[in-house]
């Protein structure tokens, strides 16, 4: 047996190895070649990678895990794409100027991955595989309000004494120069050992109203977000003035959010979500209504 040969053999035995791990995935044909073939674009679920790359019906389909997805929530929240944000004491986290928005009829999305809470963040990707799988006919692109983390927010679970929580919409994007035909604004560089804040579902207080240079607005509630080194480039989409983190994370350092490729460091590895989850609640015990560890 040829080396290729072998290969080939120990994968397909592997994929034929596939546990019952229960990490789901959705599978379907590109939005571009769906456009262009004018088909209605065909969806497949299964419950974790391997046994989604061995049954699937289509080998050109590209999966995705549902946990990498965003839902739609209808909730008051607060939007941090434009923020600006001062480095806290313990130079983990960011105070970070943000928008808030207090009508109950607002919509915005959220990336499930860096749901704070895990037993919500389980249980919104549970109510999505099992959506979809039962009707996919009513499974739609963002799901909205068809998700416990929409509930979490609505009733102030995720952050208990949190007055809003930071997620996302296209809200005040032309009147920071967000031009999607043109491109990015900014394109930053690399640079460790210098630290954007990511905001994605943040705990938010209402605060004195403020402007900046940076902005256009006027921000209104004050957001606690982790801290993510800058080890790859990034781009921002809109804003003022030029965005890029210069100097060296250190206390009161003005710094902006980011996302693009510093949001997708952070919302795709489980190992960096979890602790900067912890640094957000180290930063202010007691302020979001978290349960500190007893002293012994």
């Amino acid at each position: 047996m040829s080396t290729a040969e072998a290969a080939a053999a120990s994968l397909l035995h592997n994929i034929e190895q596939c546990t019952d791990e229960f990490k789901p995935v959705v599978c379907s044909s590109s939005s571009s070649s769906s456009s262009s073939t004018g088909k209605e674009d065909v969806k497949e679920y299964f419950s974790n990678m391997c046994i989604a790359s061995r049954d699937k019906i289509n080998p050109d389909f590209n999966c995705e895990l549902i946990e990498s997805l965003f839902v739609e929530c209808t909730n008051p929240y607060a939007l941090c794409a434009f923020a600006n944000c001062t480095v806290n004491p313990d130079e983990t986290t960011a105070s970070c100027g943000c928008y808030g928005f207090d009508e109950p009829s607002g919509i915005s999305e959220m990336r499930i991955s860096l749901i704070p809470d895990e037993g919500v963040r389980q249980a919104t990707v549970e109510a999505y595989y099992q959506a979809c799988v039962s009707s996919p006919a009513g499974c739609d692109e963002h799901m909205r309000d068809k998700t416990p983390v929409c509930n979490a927010i609505n009733d102030n679970l995720l952050w208990p004494t949190a007055d809003l929580v930071s997620t996302y919409s296209q809200a005040l994007e032309e009147e920071n120069n967000v031009d999607y035909d043109i491109g990015p604004n900014w394109r930053c560089p690399a640079a460790p050992g210098r630290f954007v804040p990511v905001c994605m579902l943040a705990p938010c207080l209402d605060s004195a109203s403020s402007e900046n240079s940076y902005h256009s607005g006027q921000h209104n509630v004050t957001c606690t977000c982790p801290l993510v080194e800058v080890t790859v480039d990034y781009i921002v989409y809109g804003g003022l003035q030029d965005p890029c983190s210069k100097e060296v994370v250190s206390e009161g350092l003005y710094v902006q959010a980011a996302g693009g490729s510093i949001f997708a460091k952070l919302a795709d590895d489980p190992q960096l979500v979890e602790p900067a989850w912890i640094a957000v609640e180290n930063a202010s015990p007691n302020k979001f209504g978290m349960k500190l560890e007893p002293e012994l």
